[in-house]
């Protein structure tokens, strides 16, 4: 399987087990931010995406800004948790070599 069969396989997987509401969005990273904010307490969302966007992105949801995501990266995951109380927190996974 590519690196991208590979990224798509898990979007599917994670999207399930999370019963995550899943959107594209092909304009601006703000918007997308915005729409991430007014989501309820307790909502998941899956964002997926290969561009420079998503350390931005997750700096804008209130977590620290990731280190830039290199164009051959389809192994990393970062999860945001935001909390109604408090900071965003983020952890960088890893998916395991094929």
């Amino acid at each position: 399987m590519t690196p991208v069969g590979r990224a798509v396989a898990l979007t599917l997987l994670l999207t399930v087990l999370a019963g995550a509401a899943t959107a594209e969005s092909g304009g601006p990273a703000l918007i997308f931010v915005a729409a991430l904010k007014e989501l309820p307490a307790g909502a998941v969302a899956l964002v997926v995406n290969h561009s420079g966007n998503i350390p931005a992105l997750v700096e804008q949801l209130g977590a620290p800004r990731p280190r830039p995501v290199d164009p051959e990266e389809f192994d990393r995951l970062i999860v945001i948790a935001r909390m109604p109380d408090g900071p965003a927190t983020a952890a960088e996974l890893r998916l395991p070599a094929p």
